[in-house]
């Protein structure tokens, strides 16, 4: 059987907005500093605090978006993009799109947005990103920004540095991981059936202690 190649990653140099491209991602990081929100949660159960990745999710998401735009002149300094606007879209891959206002047709790039709470219960974050990397451009993102209440218990959410990574080769990584699991599955499930049990006395030789 043929070694899976491993994914390249390959960044949009190539591409017309591929400044802008940049630009966007410098504004990305730096989400942390300029991130606001109105959002107080008071009087919740320690037992109960787990649940708030759910709850607040879509409306850290939100804010996300809402603090992108108010970073306008991080990611169009010279004003070419002022008629563009990102936009977070429901139920559809990518979550957020920076996309022209005026007529809503042209997208420059798209983005996977997830909130991540740091005291969700789930022990390995899990971002529910299956998307194919057919349906992702080259200059797609996938961006993760874990928060957490600024009183631990109580307070108003507070964004830490975000995960980003390019949308396709997160997707091709992920394919080869599920594929490299099927596999070897496969193999434990071909060697267990092959083995009888129990082990004959003529094949227990290479367990017993030398003489």
């Amino acid at each position: 059987m043929s070694k899976a190649r491993a994914p390249e990653r390959r960044e949009p140099s190539d591409r017309t907005h591929y400044d802008l491209w940049k630009r966007v991602c410098d504004a990305i990081r730096s989400l942390p500093d300029h991130f606001k929100t109105t959002t107080n949660i008071e009087g919740m159960l320690a037992t109960d605090i787990f649940t708030l990745n759910t709850a607040l999710g879509a409306t850290i998401e939100e804010q996300v978006v809402y603090s992108l735009n108010a970073l306008r002149s991080v990611w169009d300094p010279n004003k070419v993009y002022q008629t563009y606007a990102f936009i977070r879209q429901s139920q559809t891959f990518p979550d957020v799109v920076l996309r022209r206002k005026t007529d809503g047709r042209e997208i420059v790039m798209g983005i996977e947005l997830k909130g991540w709470y740091l005291l969700a219960k789930e022990g390995m974050p899990n971002f529910r990103f299956t998307v194919t990397p057919g349906c992702c451009n080259p200059w797609d993102l996938i961006v993760v920004v874990p928060w957490a209440l600024s009183n631990v218990l109580s307070g108003t959410p507070v964004a830490y540095a975000p995960f980003l990574e390019l949308a396709r080769y997160c997707a091709e990584t992920t394919q080869l991981l599920l594929a490299i699991r099927a596999r070897h599955e496969g193999e434990c499930q071909r060697h267990a059936c092959d083995r009888r049990w129990p082990v004959p006395e003529e094949e227990r030789s290479d367990c017993r202690p030398n003489a």
